[in-house]
């Protein structure tokens, strides 16, 4: 068969990873013995992103247009519909959760005042809403009031944190771009890759 997408996150000394609805659990390091897993659940649906949640955990978004925030332990915290396409991407940021998804749209959903989100539906409140014109892949915080987003129409957008308005796009990448990576420390550096083979290295300042 075709190889199936697995995606990977480490929390704290924990390896969590997921393949089609299958999410897993392993202790990171653990040489002697790789394949024990520590835990494991079965989703409601295929897994297109992966993250670790507030307070520890992980958030999944899924092919049904759900995401779920579950524990450590893999007990649920909360679920949400955030799309009628796939969640093919998740943030965290200061205030809230950031989700985009197959059709190119991005939400910035409200948090609350601890840090933690609604365990009811009703409860969610999207702040605001951006689009693509292709599916999201990745979705990175780009400084103290940036929100940067890539998509499969070969774009880095970068928005306005507190209302979603574009500050400006790069282009570049010929083909479907793949991921964003931006440095921790300063915020001053952004690598994107693509399947047109290309890496583009860029100094990445959201307050210029």
């Amino acid at each position: 068969g075709s190889p199936r997408p697995c995606y990977v996150s480490i929390i704290e000394d924990m390896v969590v990873s997921a393949t089609d609805m299958l999410l897993e659990r392993r202790r990171l390091g653990d040489a002697a013995n790789p394949q024990v897993v520590e835990a494991s659940v079965t989703l409601p649906s295929r897994v297109h992103c992966l993250m670790p949640a507030p307070k520890s955990g992980v958030i999944v978004g899924m092919e049904d247009g759900f995401i779920e925030i579950r524990d450590v332990d893999f007990e649920l915290v909360a679920r949400h519909r955030v799309s009628t396409t796939a969640v093919s991407a998740v943030c965290i940021a200061k205030d809230g959760l950031l989700t985009g998804n197959a059709a190119g749209e991005i939400v910035f959903w409200q948090a609350e005042a601890d840090g933690g989100f609604p365990r009811t539906s009703q409860d969610w409140q999207p702040v605001w809403r951006a689009t693509h014109d292709g599916r999201v892949v990745a979705i990175r915080l780009g400084g103290t009031n940036s929100v940067v987003t890539g998509a499969l129409d070969g774009t880095v957008r970068v928005w306005r944190c507190e209302d979603g308005e574009m500050r400006y796009q790069i282009p570049g990448h010929k083909v479907w771009l793949g991921s964003i990576c931006i440095d921790d420390n300063d915020k001053g550096l952004m690598v994107t890759d693509g399947r047109d083979n290309a890496v583009y290295l860029y100094n990445f300042r959201s307050e210029e």
